[in-house]
């Protein structure tokens, strides 16, 4: 069964700066709790060790495989290292976690991350799942969202 990961935390915009509330004060994710688990997936898989001053090591370090090889060793390397960090450093349980890494083209690969997580009266989830869809080149780009 999905665990409960309402939580509530500072409400960040997608360029990683703070949201300001209509009162004027800091914007936190009280309206919707699993948005807590949202930015924190995306901060995770797009960031390196390093970028957190609090928790330097909360990152998914797929700058990593930038000039590999688009092969399915490299795809199975990187699936695993985003597993490993999302459980670490978001604290999923591996059972309620997902990743599958889907060749685009050469270069590119689709990463797809789905928790099972259990819909509440404090979060917008409907089905159970969140699904993250991010895009990797292995050129000089890197993550995408």
């Amino acid at each position: 069964m999905p665990q409960n990961y309402d939580r509530v935390d500072l409400s960040f915009s997608w360029n990683g700066d703070y949201e300001v509330a209509p009162n004027g004060d800091l914007f936190d994710t009280s309206d919707d709790q699993i948005e807590t688990l949202r930015q924190k997936v995306v901060d995770v898989v797009r960031s390196t060790t390093g970028d957190w001053e609090f928790n330097s090591l909360a990152a998914s370090d797929l700058e990593n495989y930038l000039g590999e090889a688009n092969s399915r060793e490299t795809a199975e390397r990187m699936r695993k290292q985003l597993f490993a960090a999302l459980v670490t450093h978001v604290n999923i349980a591996p059972g309620d976690l997902g990743v599958k890494i889907v060749p685009l083209n050469h270069e590119t690969v689709s990463i797809l991350i789905a928790v099972s997580a259990l819909p509440t009266g404090n979060n917008s989830l409907e089905q159970g799942q969140i699904v993250f869809t991010f895009v990797y080149t292995y050129g000089e780009r890197g993550v995408q969202i």
